[in-house]
């Protein structure tokens, strides 16, 4: 398990911000990241990532985040199910390409509503040229997100090992107790 302290984020110099970008009016922002090829997947490749990140619930459909959690290489969820998780959140944010308006990736947390807030999911579609830039600013969204309907709330992360580099470089650590995420599940379906 990640930790972030309540200590405010450097902003990375590539993070824009704009006012408008078709639908995704007040809650977007814009980055950019290096143009590259990534090996020919059965659709289409991007050679850019220039990408629009969006805060509000009203961004997205769940059947397209299903669609995603394909690209990413995640099994489809149960969508009435799925769309529960997603509202009952304390923060989404996704990532949409600009050129084409594609669904390319999706973060989300939840929380206690007092102290901790914990980032459950990070998806990206494994076909974008760096997933690991969007990843990386799609969280720094969430934590600025969180912070301000929390404010000095914890903020834990539940990461794979391959994406841990990432994120502590946003002040994100391994828990110094040497605590570790672990769970029951009892859904099949998803």
């Amino acid at each position: 398990m990640l930790f972030v302290s309540p200590v405010a984020l450097k902003h990375f110099s590539n993070l824009v911000y704009v006012s408008s970008y078709q639908n995704y009016k007040s809650n977007s922002c814009c980055f950019t990241s290096p143009q590259s090829a990534v090996p020919a997947s059965p659709t289409a490749k991007f050679s850019s990532q220039r990408a629009i990140l969006s805060a509000s619930l009203s961004d997205f459909e769940v059947d397209e985040v299903n669609k995603l959690l394909e690209m990413a290489g995640e099994k489809q969820r149960n969508p009435q199910r799925f769309q529960r998780a997603l509202q009952n959140s304390l923060v989404v944010v996704t990532a949409r390409l600009i050129s084409n308006g594609i669904l390319v990736g999706l973060t989300r947390a939840i929380t206690d509503g007092a102290y901790n807030a914990t980032i459950v999911e990070v998806f990206t579609d494994r076909r974008l040229p760096k997933p690991e830039i969007i990843k990386r600013n799609m969280v720094e969204r969430l934590i600025k997100e969180a912070r301000s309907k929390i404010p000095d709330c914890g903020i834990a992360m539940i990461a794979p090992e391959e994406d841990v580099a990432i994120y502590e470089k946003l002040k994100f650590v391994a828990n110094p107790r040497g605590i570790r995420v672990m769970g029951i599940t009892t859904h099949e379906e998803d």
